[in-house]
């Protein structure tokens, strides 16, 4: 058993490094590439999520009124993330995933040290109920180790009536 679990930490030292990696390269694609050519002159908010990734957005940005959320994935194939809500699986790019998120922004933003989760949860709110929010997924091209272009797509997270 000792041998089991010895080779199961070799094998996730590396996969840790890579995964690392990829989610820094699709985040660049999107805050040195998508953003200035979709959104010039917006600004980032910093957030306060788990290092883990977890119950946060990869990025959120401001232009004017306004807002900008992105979901960074390094490749083309890369699946969106899930979550269960409710007791019901639900997937990046959707409305119930993304207001789930806003309560975790809200719960961290409770806390001093945290407080900007909590208002910046508050302005994400308003700027969707007004539709002043783009929701959007951004994906690394095919490539072989150097940047080649990204793929985006603007989801659409409105409350149907």
């Amino acid at each position: 058993m000792a041998d089991l679990d010895e080779a199961a930490a070799a094998h996730k030292g590396p996969h840790a490094v890579a995964t690392k990696a990829s989610e820094l390269y699709g985040e660049g694609i999107a805050r040195h590439h998508m953003i200035p050519e979709t959104y010039p002159n917006a600004t980032e908010f910093k957030l306060h999520g788990p290092k883990s990734g977890r119950d946060q957005f990869d990025q959120v940005w401001q232009q004017g009124d306004k807002f900008i959320v992105v979901e960074a994935k390094s490749h083309v194939e890369t699946a969106l993330g899930e979550r269960i809500v409710n007791g019901a699986r639900h997937s990046q790019g959707s409305r119930a995933y993304f207001l789930d998120i806003i309560q975790q922004m809200e719960k961290r933003g409770r806390k001093d040290e945290f407080a900007s989760d909590g208002v910046l949860a508050e302005k994400l709110r308003t700027a969707l109920d007004e539709g002043r929010l783009d929701y959007v997924v951004v994906k690394g091209q095919d490539n072989a180790g150097t940047y080649t272009g990204y793929t985006k797509q603007k989801f659409d997270i409105r409350e149907i009536e």
